[in-house]
């Protein structure tokens, strides 16, 4: 199986806003990772030209998502890099889940310098934020 940068950005942004050592379990939820992935690829564009990920965005109900391409790419990743947890709620016909990293990686996230430098800083600032806090900013 190949991974290309989108699924290292990724990995890497679950990795460190939820860890597989972290006790609580806080986890990601699928919203708030969407907005995460899509702060780091408007900084990116912003400071290159380019966007960081490859994914698609359409403008949704809170703002921009990656409607038809996040889903396969999580899914890639599920049980290895990333572990989902199904919530019961569904809202648009689209379940919601908890991400968080998982316990046997296939690959250490690799990016380049540029990328992971805007991740860090998109995860210091927001990592924590609440999802209502991602939707009113990004919105």
């Amino acid at each position: 199986m190949q991974f290309d940068q989108t699924d290292h950005l990724i990995s890497y942004l679950v990795s460190k806003v939820a860890p597989y050592t972290d006790t609580h379990r806080k986890g990601i939820l699928t919203v708030s990772l969407a907005k995460l992935l899509f702060l780091i690829d408007y900084e990116h564009f912003k400071a290159t030209g380019r966007q960081a990920s490859n994914l698609t965005y359409i403008w949704y109900k809170h703002g921009p998502y990656p409607l038809t391409d996040f889903e396969p790419r999580l899914a890639k990743l599920e049980e290895h890099e990333i572990v989902r947890l199904p919530m019961e709620r569904v809202i648009d016909g689209r379940p919601y889940s908890l991400f968080y990293a998982g316990e046997s990686p296939r690959f250490t996230p690799s990016l380049p310098e540029s990328v992971k430098e805007i991740a860090d800083k998109v995860i210091f600032i927001f990592g924590e934020a609440s999802q209502e806090t991602l939707l009113e900013y990004v919105y």
